[in-house]
C-alpha cells in the first residue's frame, strides 16, 4: 500500500491544472514529466452555451516540461514551463499564435498523512507567456493567478481518488474563479493505471462572446470538462501514458477535445 501512495504522489498530472492530488513526495525524490497536446477545434460556446461554428479551425499544440520533487517530508514544490502554439486556419491564410505558455509554480503541504488517505493545502501561481493576447487563437489570457486550495485523496487496495477545490485570484478581469476536480481510477495490476477525471471551473464577472467590444482575455470562461487516462508503468521510474479529455459543457470557452500523451520518470 505505501509503495502505491508513493507512486500516486509522483504520477503524471494533466495540462488542465498543475493542482492535483493531495500526495506529496517524499523528501529528496524527483520526478520529470514531458507531454504534448494537440487539439482542433471547430466550434465555440457562446454566453449562453450554445454551439457557434468558426469562421476558422483551431489547431492547438502544447509541449510542456514538469519538474516535481519533495522538499521537506510534508512540503512538495512543482514546476511547469510549456510551449504553446494555436493556430487559426482561414481560406488562404493561416494566423499562428505561439511562445512560451504560462508557466505554473505550486506547493503542496500535507497536513494528514496515512496509509489510506491524505489531506494537503495547495498554493501556486501563474506567470503568463509570451504569446499574442486578445485573440481567438490565444494560448492563455495574460493574467498572473495565485490559486489556492485543499485536496483530499484516499486508496483502497487497488482504488484510488482525490477531490481538489481551489479558489484562484486573478490580476485582471473576470477577478476570480473556483475549480473543482474530482479523480477516481483504478491500478488493476502492477503495470497499468486506468483513470477518470472531471474538472469544472466557474469564473465570476467577465464579458461575454455576446456583448460589444469584448477582450478575449476578459471572457467569463466557464467549463465543464471530463477525460480518461491509460497510464503504463513498466518499472519502478517510468511510466508512459495517454489522455483524451473532452468539453462536457461552457460558456466563452472553445468545445476542446484533447488528446495528451507524455512519459514520467522517478528520480
Amino acid at each position: 500500500m505505501k509503495r502505491f501512495v508513493i507512486f500516486l504522489s509522483s504520477i503524471f498530472v494533466l495540462p488542465i491544472t498543475i493542482l492535483a492530488d493531495p500526495w506529496v513526495l517524499p523528501k529528496g525524490q524527483s520526478y520529470a514529466l514531458f507531454y504534448f497536446s494537440i487539439a482542433t477545434v471547430d466550434k465555440y460556446f457562446d454566453d449562453n452555451s450554445d454551439d457557434i461554428r468558426l469562421a476558422g479551425d483551431l489547431n492547438i499544440l502544447k509541449v510542456a516540461a514538469n519538474y516535481s520533487v519533495g522538499i521537506r517530508d510534508h512540503l512538495g514544490i512543482r514546476l511547469e514551463i510549456p510551449y504553446s502554439r494555436w493556430e487559426r486556419e482561414f481560406p488562404g491564410n493561416t494566423d499562428v499564435n505561439s511562445g512560451i505558455g504560462d508557466s505554473e509554480i505550486d506547493l503542496k503541504y500535507t497536513l494528514v498523512k496515512r496509509d489510506l488517505y491524505a489531506v494537503s493545502l495547495l498554493c501556486g501561481i501563474k506567470i503568463p507567456g509570451s504569446y499574442e493576447e486578445n485573440k481567438i487563437n490565444s494560448p492563455g489570457d495574460g493574467s498572473i493567478d495565485v490559486p489556492v486550495g485543499v485536496s483530499f485523496g484516499g486508496v483502497y487496495q487497488q482504488y484510488f481518488y482525490d477531490i481538489d477545490f481551489i479558489y484562484r485570484f486573478r490580476s485582471q478581469e473576470p477577478r476570480d474563479e473556483v475549480e473543482i476536480n474530482i479523480d477516481g481510477g483504478i491500478r488493476p495490476s502492477e503495470n497499468f493505471l486506468l483513470k477518470l477525471h472531471y474538472t469544472k471551473v466557474d469564473s465570476f464577472g467577465g464579458k461575454g462572446v455576446s456583448d460589444a467590444n469584448f477582450r478575449y482575455e476578459e471572457l467569463e470562461e466557464d467549463f465543464d470538462r471530463g477525460g480518461i487516462t491509460i497510464d503504463f508503468i513498466p518499472g519502478n521510474k517510468w511510466d508512459f501514458f495517454v489522455d483524451y479529455t473532452w468539453t462536457i459543457d461552457g460558456r466563452n470557452t472553445p468545445e476542446l477535445d484533447l488528446f495528451t500523451s507524455g512519459f514520467g520518470v522517478s528520480f
